[in-house]
């Protein structure tokens, strides 16, 4: 998808929730990818600098509507993608999926327990 369709179609979303619901939005950015290994297995047209590009784009547009910023491109490359991810280079292993499922969970914990 391009760049701006990308960005107005997650602002169009963004506007339709907004607008339905005063609850607290979480924006989760793209996992890393590891082109060499995605290209072994899978001609595609998925690349990492596009992820890095898609995920300011969707910080930014998360952040006007006033969106915690859940950072999983950050918590998988400081976690190792070489070794968080299976050899298609762009799926996880238990491991990786295991610490995703825990930052999600660490996300949402302070607005299901509010109390």
């Amino acid at each position: 998808m391009p760049l701006n369709a990308y960005q107005a179609n997650i602002t169009s979303i963004f506007e339709r929730v907004r607008g339905e619901t005063t609850a607290e939005l979480i924006w989760a950015t793209i996992t890393p990818i590891i082109e060499a290994r995605h290209q072994a297995v899978r001609s595609s047209r998925r690349y990492e600098r596009d992820v890095s590009t898609y995920n300011a784009v969707g910080v930014s547009v998360a952040r006007r509507f006033g969106a915690t910023i859940n950072d999983l491109h950050t918590t998988v490359g400081e976690g190792g993608p070489e070794v968080l991810l299976k050899q298609d280079g762009l799926h996880f292993v238990e491991e990786g999926y295991a610490l995703l499922g825990a930052k999600v969970a660490d996300a949402l914990r302070p607005f299901v327990f509010k109390g």
